[in-house]
């Protein structure tokens, strides 16, 4: 999906269908609400073809890839796990390897809408929209993902996308959390339990903005 079109995706679907509710409670609300967060009712999944749906999580993911294909110099893999920490700069290739667990084929737009329920907010502290997708079974591995977006006059930016899973893999239970920032890093964190017992705790940071590079 090129750039401009998903930036017309996200905001007709922002816009279309949250603005009006948003604007018409930060106008009522705002002035007087002491609580950090506003909070609207779950709802069944978005079936709207013409609004798009959920948040195409998938596609926004691909695009920041393809903007790292385009624009990246150096792509940095920082690895922690049992107090061991190290880190190389890798091809593209092992990016785009890597950044696949965010490709989730349960994002798959038809089974999502069937398995999720979506909640919104808005966020008074860093002032963005905050959409949540919440698993209604156990049936795959995704058990929620988070779309933070920063609403704007012009264009409304998808600042960070956050993914939970949790899976078993023979007698292993596997618990993910997953960070996409955009134009920025990507990074999974994954706890393993083999009967009953947590093995240390991996970590991978993907960062392919070069400010943050020195950054631990």
């Amino acid at each position: 999906m090129p750039l401009l079109a998903q930036d017309s995706a996200v905001n007709n679907y922002f816009y279309r269908m949250k603005y009006l509710f948003v604007s018409t409670l930060l106008l009522l609300f705002f002035p007087f609400c002491k609580s950090k967060s506003t909070d609207t009712t779950s709802k069944p999944g978005i079936t709207d073809s013409a609004a798009g749906g959920y948040l195409p999580i998938p596609e926004l993911i691909k695009e920041d890839i393809n903007r790292v294909d385009s624009f990246a110099g150096g792509i940095l893999l920082r690895k922690s796990k049992d107090g061991k920490k190290d880190s190389s700069f890798i091809p593209l290739s092992v990016f785009k390897e890597l950044a696949g667990i965010f490709l989730d084929p349960g994002f798959d737009s038809a089974s999502f809408a069937q398995s999720f329920s979506e909640t919104s907010l808005m966020d008074e502290t860093t002032q963005q929209m905050n959409f949540i997708y919440t698993a209604n079974r156990d049936s795959g591995s995704i058990r929620k993902a988070i779309v933070y977006v920063q609403p704007n006059q012009a264009v409304n930016q998808i600042s960070r996308i956050y993914i939970e899973k949790s899976f078993a893999s023979g007698d292993t239970l596997v618990e993910q959390k997953l960070t996409w920032k955009m134009n920025a890093y990507f990074m999974v964190a994954t706890l393993r339990t083999v009967r009953d017992k947590p093995l240390p705790l991996e970590i991978q940071k993907v960062i392919w903005n070069p400010s943050l590079f020195a950054e631990e």
